[in-house]
């Protein structure tokens, strides 16, 4: 029973630490993967820049979808 469980646990563990990596992955700049988006571009509202990025003079399309940036907004996220 013991060893089900710790094998249970360490699944459950390995489980939620995947879903972490892929949560800050998320929160990271598409373009830089360095620095934490803070960015939405619109009209699509992605939000996968940070500011340096979305700053660069060649960011005119969405790095997500290649739509073109027409505004940029800065998103506060707390």
């Amino acid at each position: 029973m013991f060893i089900f469980l710790a094998k249970r646990a360490d699944e459950v563990r390995e489980k939620l630490l995947s879903e972490n990596r892929a949560l800050k992955a998320q929160s990271k700049c598409l373009r830089c993967r360095r620095h934490d988006v803070c960015i939405a571009f619109l009209p699509c509202g992605h939000l996968v820049s940070c500011e340096g990025c979305s700053t660069d003079p060649s960011a005119r399309k969405c790095f997500s979808c290649d739509a073109a940036v027409k505004a940029r907004i800065k998103a506060f996220i707390s």
